[in-house]
């Protein structure tokens, strides 16, 4: 390697770590001390708005899980996460050893599992993602990606060409493996259960659960975030809305981490960023979930990759005004 070449890539790599230094307010344990054993929480939201704690019994390491990408096995303990499982909308929820942050709960195991084990990103792989924002100028111009381009869709496509054209970017929720990114909720207000019903299966396909609910003048009108926060990408806002709910992972100012997987994997992104307000836990054998309403829109969300996504709260994402008639 010349020289010219290793000085660029030394420079690429100090700019990651010191995105990571930078974004990292609070403490933190990286991958390599992380071992089998240890014990430690996770944050959520069961129910409101209030954050609360679950436990957490680290199993092992997943090296490589994919292409330079490593996962954290664990185990989760307590009454309600073994009575519940992993739950779709915990995506994100932070865990922490000794008080320290080590990554977001982010990987589910199949279907019927007796005992509610999960995948977490660790929190390295997370701050990343803020790196990706220091280039987003050159990445946009080749992304045309945005919540109106997926109205577009839905309302110009039958359910089989929306899946096709998307099929590129959503194959990662398609994983027929057995470990696969833990669903998200999607809060669909609004629309008859025979609109829902007609794209269900194939919003499943792609990783969502999508359910009919209702936006809250209850939920947090304030763009108040914490680690363990409900969060939302909002796709359709207005007389209809269409949200997924996710979770907080990590804070900085007016920045956010959530999710610890992909949304779309559709890179640098302009997604609506809304409060959410959690009614309850919807318990099920199969696939238990958190039911939401979705608050108002509070930031943008700016960053959508393979370990999670970057949310600014404050910017003002752009929208398309529609009007539907039928």
């Amino acid at each position: 390697m010349d020289m010219i070449r290793m000085k660029r890539c030394l420079t690429g790599w100090l700019l990651i770590l010191l995105a990571g230094h930078l974004y990292a307010e609070e403490p933190i344990m990286p991958l390599s001390d992380i071992r089998p054993g240890m014990r430690g929480v996770g944050r959520t939201v069961f129910r409101g708005d209030a954050v609360e704690e679950f436990n957490v019994e680290i199993m092992d390491i997943i090296h490589n899980f994919t292409p330079q990408r490593n996962i954290i096995l664990a185990r989760l303990v307590g009454d309600r996460v073994e009575r519940t499982g992993v739950v779709a909308g915990m995506s994100g929820s932070p865990i922490y050893i000794n008080g320290k942050l080590i990554g977001a709960l982010a990987y589910s195991f199949g279907v019927f599992m007796k005992e509610p084990i999960a995948g977490i990103t660790p929190i390295e792989s997370m701050f990343k993602i803020q790196a990706k924002e220091k280039v987003r100028k050159q990445e946009t111009p080749s992304v045309s990606f945005s919540a109106a381009s997926v109205l577009n869709t839905l309302l110009s496509s039958t359910p089989e060409s929306f899946l096709e054209q998307w099929s590129e970017s959503l194959s990662w929720h398609r994983l027929q493996t057995t470990i696969r990114p833990i669903a998200m909720p999607l809060i669909c207000s609004g629309f008859q259960p025979e609109a829902i019903d007609y794209f269900a299966p194939y919003l499943r396909s792609i990783g969502f659960i999508p359910m009919s609910g209702g936006t809250s003048t209850t939920a947090n009108t304030t763009a108040h975030f914490e680690p363990g926060s409900a969060v939302c990408g909002v796709l359709i806002t207005g007389d209809y809305s269409v949200a997924a709910t996710g979770t907080v992972t990590h804070v900085a100012g007016n920045r956010i981490l959530g999710f610890g997987h992909p949304f779309f994997n559709k890179g640098p992104v302009n997604i609506p960023m809304a409060t959410a307000r959690i009614l309850t836990i919807l318990s099920s054998y199969q696939q238990s979930n958190k039911f939401a309403s979705t608050g108002q829109i509070v930031g943008n969300i700016r960053q959508d990759r393979a370990s999670g996504i970057l949310g600014v709260i404050g910017d003002k994402p752009p929208m398309i005004p529609a009007t539907v008639s039928y």
